[in-house]
């Protein structure tokens, strides 16, 4: 080799070393300071959608009750199941070895294909819940569903879990028509009744205990009997499957007896008995396997327990989040979900917390072949495997049972291909926090901590938002915009972007105190306020921070000083507050655990200051002042707005409340103060968590298990 090429290549080599090392330490130096924990490394992103219909005059006027909404964003439109391809976050999957059955969860209706599918985003043969393939209107009616997670047969019979309506369906012969009513209810006395779980209406307790069912998630046929979760803490068994209404169960697991269901919290210490929140059963012949989300384990019984309270033999409790959500056992194999994979026992279970042979996916939220986003739902007719991947609103179909972590899936039902999610790219994803100032319209969004910017007020359904801003490892997206934009960063304190220009997506600096989960933040002409969900407070700094030089909240109220976090429900006391609003003279909380909304006159001047007013009644069931989770608050030029989230409605104070007996005179979501159930309907409300307002619209972001994003305007 000449001098010449050894020169050339010599000179190469260290441009290579050069660029190396910086790459390396601006990786180190992003490290250390946590940059690449909290946040992606990529830039605001444009939006690839089309230009949308922005407002021009706004409208005057004000609310009325029960006025439908006039602009959704997020969803497929108002009313619309989008087609029988379509899914919305399936929670559950069966089979008989011939058909396929999907609880489509968020479109309140089952599908049904007659012969498992063989090829992608395959449309379905059959529905139940709705009369068409288009229609998404929940209901408590004998041919409609309100919620449904679990679905189970046995190639006769079809059983649906109808969650929201606290109760289960049978079809005694499998259905062939759409909209098919179904002829048995489980859990309540007749078709149209929802009776919930601590109705003081029922006064025969003994009876209650074996027949009520609360929130049903999953159901399993084996030979006759019936099996159903029900989210008290029980799994009910029916020795002899059920053909009248309101049957009564012979068998509860999760519990000594029927005695002990719906009495509160008890002292539970037996972990091999006690059940939290079961989500899911199986059993092949050999192993029982119950699934319990909250307390993060999975229980495993030997054989069918022949009487209530027997404990499990085993249990697997490797404390991850959402464990056990889907579970399958099929000839002495174990497949379960675990937060965003799916752990797979292939030898018996021996030990309690026995080690999986393998995990399948990538424990990342992702939309592509190898990875599922919360997967709540398995099923197998014993050579394949099909998972409801849930939060990619999905399923997904082995064509054999997977026997090592890097098998992925043959077929995938609900989107166009594996590396799709059409619902991610239509506006807000999941739980939408709005902000707006009346010219700009921001969302925060939990799917992978994602901000997303309308640099006009958008006047369209479905519009794309013009940017998107991702913001990865907090438990929430919760902002505030009055020129900077404030956003909660998780155990960082705030982070602060001094404008919206499309450039960096980190942050201009941070503001660093202890915040363990934000669910809102707000801003007035002067001051700033956190509510810390986790926290069992909410800070307050006097003057708005400017600049990184000021780091700490001025006061703390809700805790006696910055480094309590107990909860409390005394007059100070604050217990997993979600709103914060402040119109200037007021600081209004949505004090959630309390079911109570605190309004303080403002200047706060100390920590723990009292509230000068307390809403919130504890009378009756409901009403004008009974709230069920009181989250979102505004307060607006003397006017209130409280997102009543259990009870989906947004409750309006006309004027601003002075004593605690002032009512709200408008409700939305309900036709009136004493109707309470969700709907997804263009005039209904499914468990709205977030408001925003402008003088001119109301922006309603509905929870995860609607996650609309909704527009209601002044008229």
């Amino acid at each position: 080799m000449n001098k010449f090429f050894k020169n050339l290549l010599f000179t190469v080599l260290a441009v290579i070393l050069i660029i190396g090392g910086i790459y390396f330490f601006s990786y180190v130096f992003n490290k250390l300071f946590f940059l690449d924990n909290f946040f992606y490394s990529q830039e605001y992103q444009p939006s690839s959608g089309k230009p949308y219909k922005t407002v021009g005059e706004k409208p005057t006027g004000w609310f009325t009750t029960g006025q439908p909404a006039d602009l959704i964003l997020y969803a497929n439109n108002f009313n619309d199941a989008g087609g029988a391809n379509n899914l919305n976050h399936p929670a559950k999957v069966a089979t008989d070895g011939s058909r396929l059955i999907v609880a489509d969860t968020y479109n309140h209706r089952v599908l049904i294909w007659n012969k498992i599918p063989t090829a992608n985003y395959q449309p379905a043969d059959l529905v139940i819940g709705q009369k068409n393939f288009t229609d998404n209107t929940p209901g408590l009616t004998q041919d409609k569903l309100r919620w449904p997670t679990g679905v189970a047969t046995d190639g006769q019979r079809l059983v649906v879990a109808d969650a929201y309506n606290n109760r289960v369906l049978i079809w005694q012969i499998f259905p062939t028509i759409n909209g098919q009513p179904a002829d048995v209810v489980l859990g309540q006395p007749d078709f149209t009744t929802n009776l919930e779980a601590f109705p003081s209406k029922i006064t025969d307790q003994a009876e209650r205990q074996r027949r009520h069912i609360w929130w049903p998630w999953d159901v399993m046929i084996y030979q006759n009997k019936l099996f159903v979760i029900s989210l008290d803490g029980s799994l009910l068994i029916y020795n002899t499957f059920p053909v009248q209404n309101y049957a009564s169960a012979d068998i509860i697991l999760g519990q000594p007896d029927f005695s002990e269901r719906f009495k509160g919290d008890l002292v539970k210490s037996n972990e091999k008995l006690y059940m939290r929140t079961p989500r899911s059963v199986s059993f092949d012949g050999t192993y029982l396997v119950i699934g319990d989300y909250n307390a993060n384990k999975i229980f495993i019984y030997q054989g069918l327990p022949a009487k209530s309270g027997q404990e499990a033999d085993y249990f697997l409790n490797f404390n991850i989040h959402k464990t056990g959500t889907g579970i399958v056992a099929v000839a002495g194999k174990i497949y379960a979900t675990m937060d965003n994979t799916i752990y797979v026992w292939q030898e018996p279970i021996t030990q309690d917390n026995q080690q999986p042979d393998f995990i399948l996916g990538k424990n990342v939220r992702q939309v592509s072949r190898s990875s599922f986003n919360s997967p709540y739902g398995l099923a197998t007719d014993g050579h394949r495997l099909i998972v409801a991947d849930t939060n990619n609103s999905r399923v997904l179909i082995y064509d054999q049972l997977p026997t090592k972590g890097n098998d992925v899936p043959d077929i995938v039902l609900g989107q166009k291909d594996f590396y799709t999610n059409h619902l991610v790219s239509r506006s807000s994803r999941n739980n939408p926090n709005p902000v707006t100032d009346g010219h700009v319209l921001i969302i925060g969004d939990d799917y992978n901590g994602l901000v997303q910017v309308y640099k006009n007020l958008p006047d369209e359904s479905l519009a794309e938002a013009d940017v998107y801003q991702a913001i990865s490892g907090w438990k929430g997206t919760a902002c505030a915009y009055d020129g900077q934009l404030y956003c909660a960063a998780t155990e960082r304190g705030l982070a602060v972007w001094e404008g919206l220009s499309e450039g960096s997506s980190l942050p201009d600096y941070f503001i660093n105190f202890s915040l363990l989960n934000s669910r809102n933040v707000a801003v007035d002409n002067k001051s700033l306020y956190v509510a810390d969900y986790d926290g069992n407070r909410v800070f307050v700094f006097s003057e708005k921070p400017r600049s990184n030089k000021k780091t700490l909240p001025d006061f703390v109220l809700g805790q006696p000083n910055f480094e309590s976090t107990a909860e409390g429900s005394g007059p100070a006391d604050l217990f997993n507050p979600i709103g914060v609003s402040s119109d200037d003279k007021h600081l209004v909380v949505g004090d959630w655990g309390n079911k109570r909304v605190l309004i303080w006159n403002l200047p706060i001047i100390k920590n723990t200051q009292e509230p000068n007013l307390i809403l919130g009644s504890k009378i009756g069931d409901i009403g004008p002042l009974r709230f069920e989770g009181p989250a979102g608050v505004v307060a607006y030029d003397d006017k209130l707005f409280v997102a009543d989230n259990g009870n989906n409605r947004v409750l309006i104070w006309s004027r601003f409340p002075t004593k605690a007996t002032d009512q709200p005179d408008i409700v939305l979501g309900q036709k009136d103060f004493y109707s309470k159930y969700p709907s997804n309907t263009q005039d209904g409300l499914f468990l709205p968590m977030h408001l925003a307002f402008d003088g001119h619209y109301l922006w309603v972001g509905e929870f995860k298990w609607s996650d609309r994003l909704l527009r209601f305007s002044v008229k």
